[in-house]
Order: structure tokens, then sequence, then C-alpha cells
């Protein structure tokens, strides 16, 4: 497998629950057309917990959408961005 740079393109961060709505529409749009990746505490599913979804519908384009506050995302941003509460990724989806 040969690693590739990130393409350019246009990568944004989903922060709200009409941003999670528009996003839900934008994807119907591609059907089963996605690529989806979780990031979690853990590679243990049984005793991960989930911090947010990376989701693509084409090259050069990536929505994250982070779920819950953990202490290493706090260290790794200088300004901490918002969460999305899980039970309301669970609805719009």
């Amino acid at each position: 497998m040969t690693n590739l740079p990130p393409p350019n393109g246009t990568y944004i961060s989903v922060l709200d629950e009409f941003s999670l709505k528009e996003l839900a529409y934008t994807l119907e749009q591609f059907g089963s057309e996605i690529a989806l990746d979780t990031e979690t505490t853990s590679v243990d599913y049984l005793k991960c917990e989930l911090l947010g979804i990376s989701i693509t519908h084409d090259v050069g384009r990536g929505y994250y959408i982070p779920i819950q506050k953990h202490l290493s995302q706090q260290m790794l941003w200088d300004n901490p961005i918002d969460f999305l509460p899980l039970d309301i990724v669970v609805k719009t989806s």
C-alpha cells in the first residue's frame, strides 16, 4: 500500500444540529457511496469510547462530527471546538 498525501480539498467540522441535518441531506443524495470512519479512545472495541465520525462522499471533501469531549482532544487544540451530543447525532442519522 502506498501512502499518499491528503488531497487538497474542503474539510468541514460539523458542530451544530443544523449543519448535521445539512450533511445528512447531502449524504442522502449519494446513497451508499460514502466512506465512514470512527475516531475512538482505543482500538479495543469493547472498551473504547466514540469521539467522532469522519465521513466523505467524494475525493477532496470530508466532514468530521465530534461526538464528545475527551481530555486527549482538549490537549491537541489551542482553542477546543464544540461537540455534538451523541443522542442528537443518532436522531439525525
